[in-house]
This record gives structure tokens, C-alpha cells and sequence, in this order.
């Protein structure tokens, strides 16, 4: 019985033990293929399935030593809910359940892997890393203040920018208002003149340009520089000269009011007003503006000329002297200085003073060489002379000729019939008045007429017509002997 009995048991035992070692053996082949595995091993779609074998003992059929316990594989870790980070606010979230045991990943999902380290097996669940708290906004600090604009741009003007403005305006009243022009041109042009300087640059440029007898680029220079400096009283006061230098004494007057306007303390506003009332006839209101152009500049050598030359048509030839002197005390160019001289060898021309008048004549000439008017003057004095010590008629021909080549104009015109009469060169002298009334219009043609009607070889009409009746009675008077516009 015991023989009987025994054998069974060892049957059992040595069963149990090759159970125990095959499940040991696959066990370890398990942990060897996991310890193999290359995550990209696996082509897609291939999932790991490990079958478990269990191998059960047969029952004894007697009772015996207990077998030992089987070793049970060990359960996988059951990954727990993850701690959710704090996040920033999403427009649509994405609520998380907590994960439950891994999840083999759809095939479409799953990265290529290779199979060249054995079979495939699930890809291992990384743990997702824990985000750092969002930080909370800081609240918006206020836009820092737009930086301050650029200053304006201020064209810096170098002395050698002015340069050629400068000896421009050193040019004023010598005659050569050409190459003010051009230096004025050159100024300008340069393009880096601050605005003031350009706009007075314009203006003095159209004062040349007047000087010249140009007047449409003097307008164009004038109304430039009030678009640049609309304030700028000196542009309202070089308008006005235009105005009344193209014969337009009242809408001048405006224009020198309104200078006045801007600049009450502008003494050559007055002036040059001045100047315009005594072209409409008002005599005593020029003397008004020039006395207040004194009173604001007592140096004021242009309004000492014009308040002389204004007494001088009103026969107050001492006063006007005076003035005339004052404004050659006082005068800073030449063409003032010659102007004054002028002016006074007429007043005392018309006093009689013969001498004195040649003197101040010559002076004029020597002052401003191109300066036409003492040339006629002087002309005219030693053409029609009452004393005849001052009469010669070679040098007032020679005078007369410098005068129209100067400015041929009709009173210069009439100075040379006036000197070609008094060499007895009458037909040329004919046609010299001729050519007088041709230049100076109806109001020349009129003055001929009132002038031989007055000497009794006109008896028609003063109508202001070149007739034929005019034609011979001018050559009757002349081929006398007799100068229009003389005693």
C-alpha cells in the first residue's frame, strides 16, 4: 500500500514542477520580447496579444503535501486620473476623463513602426507633463504717449545761401535792376531759403523786374511772395507800386491800405501812397502821407524826395528845394541821390537859376550815368534857355540823343525836336513831333494841339486826332522857328 500510495504523489509534484517551469520560462520570453521592442518595430494596425496560459494540476486522489501556490502574473499598474493643470482660458474646452487602463491606439493613429526587433506590442503611454500654472494676466499698463512730432523743418540758411541776395539788394538804386534779377534768380533757385527770405526775395526780384519795365513777371514775383507770406505787408506795398506804376492810382491806394493794415509803422506805405493820391489830383493829402512817413523814419531820404517833387508841381519850388536837400543828407544809393539832384536843378531851373541848375543836372548825370531824365533836362535847359548865355544848340542835341537812346519815350522825343529846331534842322524836327505824338497817344496829340492853337498855327479841333490840318499847321509853326512846349 505504501509503495502503491507513494508514487502517485511524485507523479504530482513532478507535474507541478514542469508547470511551474514552463510558466516561468514564458514569463521570462514575455519580459525579454518587452525589453526588445522598438516602437517602431510594428506596422501599422498590429496590436500585442499575449495569451495567459493557466495549467491546472489534476485533483489527487489522495490527500498529500499541498502543492505550492502558482505564481500569478502581476496585474498592471491602473493608471489613475491625472491631476489637471490650471489653464488659460480657451474659447472651446476640452473636458478630460481620467484615464482608465491603457487603451490600444486606433490603427489610424498608430505611427509606422519596423519589425526587426520582434513582434509589435502597444505603444507605452507617456505621461502628459503637468503644465505650469498660467500666470494671470498683468492688467494692461496704459500705451505709452505718442513721441512728440518731428519739429518742423527749419531750412537752415548758411551766410553763402544769402550771398547772392545780399549783393542784390547792394545793388538797389544803381542802375542795374538785369543783374538784380539775375542774382535774385540765383537765390531763390538755390531752394534752401527760409520762407520770410524767400517771399522778400520774390518781391525784391519783382521790383527789378518793374525797374525793367517787365511788369507781368513783377506781378508773378509779387503775388508768389504773398502766397508764401500772406501777411507780409511789404508784398500788399509791392502790389500797390505795380498798381500804380500801370497807371491804376485808386485800387493802389487799396493795396497800400491794406499794407498798412498789416503794418501800421511801414513809413514806405505812406510814401508810395502818397505818391498815388498825388496822381488822382490830391496834392495836399500826399503831403498828409509823406509828412507821417517822416514822422515814423525822420531819415527817410525817398519820402524828403517825393514830398519835393509833389511841391515842385505845386510851384512851392523854395520848399521843394529844401526837401530835395534833406533827401540828399540823408540818401543811401545812388539812384535817390540822383533823383534829388534832378529834382532840384528843375526848381531852380524854374527859378531861373540857370547855373545852379546845370550843376545839379551834371550832378545827377555823374551819379547814375543811366539814369535818362537830367540828360533831357539838361537838354531842354540849352535848347529853350530865355538867357541866352545858356543857350547852345550842339549840346543840346548831343544831350537830347543821349536822353531817347536811354528811354525812348515821347518826352524825350520831344526834347530832341525841341534841340534839332534850335540847329534849324526843321523838317527832322517835323518829323520828331511826329513821332512824339505817335508814342505818347491822344493825350500827347492833345497837348500839341492846345500848344499851337496857343502860338496861332492851329485853329482846329483838341480832340486828341493826328489830322491833316494838325500835320500842316505844326509844320508852318516849326519851320518859324517855334518849340512846342516853349515860350
Amino acid at each position: 500500500m505504501a509503495t502503491a500510495g507513494g508514487a502517485p504523489s511524485r507523479s504530482v509534484l513532478a507535474l507541478a514542477l514542469v508547470s511551474a517551469l514552463l510558466l516561468a520560462a514564458f514569463l521570462g520570453l514575455a519580459a525579454w520580447l518587452e525589453l526588445s521592442y522598438d516602437e517602431a518595430a510594428a506596422p501599422p494596425g498590429v496590436t500585442l496579444a499575449i495569451a495567459i496560459i493557466e495549467i491546472t494540476p489534476p485533483s489527487a486522489p489522495e490527500p498529500g503535501p499541498v502543492a505550492a501556490a502558482k505564481p500569478e502574473p502581476e496585474p498592471e499598474p491602473e493608471v489613475g486620473p491625472e491631476a489637471e493643470p490650471e489653464l488659460e482660458p480657451k474659447p472651446e474646452a476640452v473636458e478630460k476623463a481620467p484615464a482608465a487602463a491603457p487603451v490600444p491606439a486606433p490603427a489610424e493613429a498608430a505611427l509606422p513602426i519596423s519589425m526587426a526587433h520582434g513582434l509589435p506590442r502597444h505603444k507605452p503611454v507617456q505621461p502628459i507633463p503637468a503644465r505650469k500654472p498660467a500666470r494671470k494676466p498683468a492688467p494692461a499698463a496704459a500705451p505709452p504717449p505718442p513721441p512728440p512730432p518731428p519739429p518742423a523743418l527749419q531750412l537752415s540758411v548758411e551766410p553763402e545761401d544769402l550771398t547772392a541776395c545780399r549783393e542784390a539788394t547792394d545793388l538797389t538804386g544803381k542802375g542795374l535792376p538785369e543783374r538784380q534779377v539775375e542774382l535774385y534768380s540765383r537765390c531763390i533757385e538755390s531752394g534752401r531759403l527760409e520762407p520770410a527770405n524767400l517771399a522778400l526775395a520774390h518781391g525784391d526780384r519783382g521790383t527789378a523786374y518793374r525797374e525793367l519795365g517787365r511788369p507781368e513777371p513783377a506781378f508773378s514775383d509779387f503775388t508768389r511772395a504773398l502766397e508764401i507770406e500772406p501777411g507780409l505787408a511789404a508784398g500788399r506795398l509791392n502790389v500797390g507800386d505795380l498798381l500804380r506804376a500801370d497807371g491804376r492810382p485808386r485800387q493802389a491806394i487799396v493795396s497800400y491800405d491794406r499794407a498798412l493794415e498789416l503794418d501800421p509803422k511801414l513809413a514806405t506805405a505812406y510814401s508810395n501812397r502818397g505818391l498815388a493820391y498825388k496822381m488822382t489830383g490830391r496834392n495836399q493829402r500826399a503831403l498828409d502821407d509823406f509828412g507821417r512817413a517822416l514822422d515814423l523814419k525822420p531819415d527817410f531820404a525817398g519820402a524828403y524826395f517825393n514830398r519835393c517833387s509833389t511841391l515842385f508841381d505845386m510851384q512851392r519850388y523854395d520848399e521843394a528845394i529844401a526837401d530835395c536837400q534833406q533827401a540828399l543828407s540823408h540818401g543811401r544809393d545812388r539812384r535817390t541821390n540822383a533823383q534829388a539832384h534832378n529834382n532840384l536843378g528843375q526848381a531852380h531851373k524854374a527859378k531861373g537859376e540857370y547855373a545852379r541848375a546845370v550843376s545839379q543836372f551834371q550832378a545827377a548825370i555823374d551819379a547814375l550815368p543811366a539814369y535818362a531824365a537830367p540828360y533831357n533836362n539838361l537838354a531842354w535847359l540849352h535848347a529853350t534857355a530865355a538867357d541866352p548865355a545858356f543857350r547852345d544848340g550842339v549840346e543840346a542835341l548831343r544831350l537830347a540823343r543821349e536822353a531817347v537812346s536811354r528811354r525812348e519815350q515821347a518826352d524825350t522825343v520831344d526834347t530832341l525836336a525841341a534841340a534839332q529846331v534850335e540847329n534849324r534842322r526843321y523838317d527832322e524836327a517835323v518829323a520828331q513831333y511826329l513821332r512824339a505824338m505817335r508814342l505818347g497817344g491822344a493825350d500827347m496829340v492833345k497837348a500839341y494841339q492846345q500848344d499851337l492853337r496857343a502860338k496861332g498855327c492851329y485853329h482846329g479841333d483838341s480832340e486828341g486826332s493826328l489830322t491833316m490840318e494838325l500835320r500842316r499847321a505844326l509844320t508852318v509853326c516849326v519851320h518859324e522857328g517855334r518849340k512846342l512846349g516853349a515860350d
